[in-house]
């Protein structure tokens, strides 16, 4: 596990706890990382589902370059639960989608890889018409017109459906991920040496607030105008 403190003068709010400020240190390990990972997934899939409600409104009725452009980000915003990318994230297997959705599951992932990766595939095609004059007696082509491009312009109820069904499955499997990984986090620091972890603030000025039970309580995060963040546990 490693750790990098945050310097106490400066930022001295950076960890309140009871409305007390304390010495704050970075960690970072494989569980931190795996439980980072499990929560941007969860945040994806949350996304989809906004982007489905959008679809559900929209795409029939007004559709758009906006309807067009949210159809292309939830394809790609799913796919990419399934897909690791180096150092950073988890990613789901295919396996955790239950077999009832298991069609629409790979639907949108070969619109992903044939269709919005690479031009054409299922999302993409034309439609070529000749015209031939109405009569057997008297065969002849009287026109042909030119192809007409066709694109995916949304996902049918079914589609849209499966997929919100499959994402509450998926949900429920990352935050149960994340509470594994958590917990994993919570062992590694508990066997810390504190000696050591507060020799990190060696020469900062201490004092010695009113400070509930360790661990207790809520956490919440912010962030200033200046990307920097805070956190707070609370009561």
């Amino acid at each position: 596990m490693k750790f990098k403190k945050i310097d106490f003068q400066d930022y001295p709010d950076a960890f309140s706890v009871d409305g007390h400020n304390c010495f704050t240190l970075i960690y970072d390990s494989k569980y931190a990382q795996g439980f980072r990972g499990y929560k941007s997934i969860q945040m994806d899939l949350e996304f989809c589902v906004q982007l489905i409600d959008f679809l559900k409104e929209n795409q029939n009725d007004n559709f758009s370059a906006v309807t067009w452009a949210s159809t292309l980000s939830l394809i790609v915003t799913y796919a990419r639960c399934f897909t690791a990318s180096k150092g950073f994230r988890a990613k789901l297997e295919g396996s955790a989608v239950p077999k009832a959705h298991q069609d629409h599951h790979q639907k949108i992932m070969q619109l992903r890889h044939q269709y919005v990766a690479h031009a054409g595939g299922g999302g993409e095609g034309s439609v070529n018409f000749l015209a031939l004059y109405p009569n057997h007696d008297r065969k002849r082509v009287v026109a042909v017109a030119p192809p007409l491009p066709v694109r995916l312009t949304g996902l049918n109820e079914a589609t849209r459906e499966g997929l919100r069904a499959i994402i509450s499955d998926l949900l429920t499997l990352v935050k149960q991920k994340q509470n594994q990984c958590m917990n994993k986090v919570m062992e590694e620091i508990k066997k810390q040496d504190l000696e050591k972890l507060y020799s990190y603030f060696d020469g900062e000025e201490g004092y010695t607030p009113d400070i509930g039970p360790s661990f207790a309580g809520r956490i919440q995060h912010t962030m200033d105008q200046h990307g920097r963040f805070y956190v707070k546990l609370v009561r």
